[in-house]
């Protein structure tokens, strides 16, 4: 698999949600607003502290997933809160 697209309806990926995916080269999301990134696991199940991805283009297609160029979310902790 070398593309993966979230559905609108996930509002949580868990660090290890890729692990050893490495062929997996662009993850796209349906809808890149109001995400959050974290790197704890307690702040990713309470949905809190995260920091919010300002820049969603880099959300909407993450090109070279795994290979370090855009490995900014690559092993972090991802939620999403509603509008």
């Amino acid at each position: 698999m070398t593309a993966v697209t979230i559905p609108i309806s996930v509002t949580s990926i868990g660090a290890d949600a890729f692990f050893a995916m490495y062929q997996l080269k662009s993850l796209t999301f349906e809808d890149a607003n109001n995400w959050y990134c974290t790197d704890s696991e307690e702040d990713w199940e309470a949905k809190q502290n995260g920091t919010l991805i300002t820049d969603t283009s880099t959300l909407s297609d993450l090109e070279n997933f795994n290979n370090g160029k855009n490995s900014l979310y690559f092993g972090k902790y991802l939620y999403k809160l509603s509008e």
